[in-house]
């Protein structure tokens, strides 16, 4: 079970809640597929949203290295670092007797590329693109504007054939300030948050799957934290678009408006009003 951006013993992840998208003010018309706005919050706690891309490369054009190297050069005024990170992949088998097996997968380097002076991480290798936004999250806006502006020189540089997946997840977070907080306390019963996890004792990890339709997957994970002590309450929510499609941005824009508000959805379902009161309370 895949808990955290890598695995369980998240670095500093929070609560997930949508500051990030204002009213317009610009006079300017919405386009047709706008969303409504969502609440903006005094005190967000998220701490990472992951925005994937899974693209294929034109035919008779491999991966090089050599592109990498090119993505750097035009992105380095202001994404100044770049380092190799060496994932492991781990595949849990139930066995036949019912015990989980974990069986190790092939280990595959991505690089890494961090922002200046902004929460923003760029992660690539072949066939993957992340653009992640780390504490403090900066909100929705600010976010989907940085995709926006990596965008063309992504597209410019690796000169994807084709989209085939557009993942929105954002990992969240909620301290415990009690060895017996229970779940229950920050979430309420939802489509996706199941009853008997709310009132579980500590150690307790729940995972919904879902197909919501033929092109649309969502995987939502609520785990007690144990890393630290008490720990925390991880709130991950996971939704995925897979389907061939054009790279441009005029077309990529509208799934992840779309993407994005489904997270919403489920996240505002679920949240108690505990959770309200700890977004809405002021910190200055």
């Amino acid at each position: 079970m895949r808990v955290g951006p890598q695995k369980m013993g998240l670095s500093q992840t929070s609560v997930l809640v949508d500051n990030s998208c204002p009213d317009n003010t610009t006079g300017e018309s919405a386009p047709e597929w706008a969303l409504p706005a969502h609440p903006s919050y005094p005190n967000p706690q998220i701490a990472e949203a992951v925005c994937e891309f899974r693209f294929s490369l034109q035919p008779g054009a491999p991966w090089q290295a050599t592109s990498l190297g090119e993505l750097f050069k035009v992105l380095q005024p202001t994404y100044p670092q770049l380092e190799p990170v060496t994932e492991q992949s781990v595949e849990l088998i139930i066995a036949p007797d019912g015990i989980p097996v974990q069986k190790m997968g092939a280990s595959r380097v991505r690089f890494k590329m961090r922002h200046a002076s902004q929460p923003f991480i760029l992660m690539i290798t072949e066939g993957v693109f992340n653009v992640n936004a780390l504490a403090p999250y900066p909100g929705w806006a600010t976010f989907k504007a940085e995709l926006e502006a990596v965008w063309p020189h992504f597209i410019h540089v690796i000169n994807p054939a084709a989209l085939h997946q557009i993942g929105m997840r954002y990992i969240n977070r909620i301290p415990r300030s009690t060895d017996d907080e229970s779940a229950g306390m920050w979430l309420r019963e939802s489509d996706y948050v199941p009853r008997a996890v709310l009132g579980s004792g500590p150690g307790y990890v729940a995972r919904v799957e879902v197909q919501a339709d033929a092109l649309n997957r969502r995987m939502i994970t609520i785990a007690h934290d144990v890393s630290s002590q008490p720990g925390a309450l991880i709130f991950d929510i996971d939704c995925v678009w897979k389907h061939d499609a054009a790279s441009a941005w005029n077309d990529v824009d509208p799934e992840l408006e779309r993407l994005h508000e489904n997270v919403w959805e489920i996240f505002n379902e679920a949240k108690a009003e505990k959770l309200d009161e700890l977004l809405s309370r002021r910190t200055d």
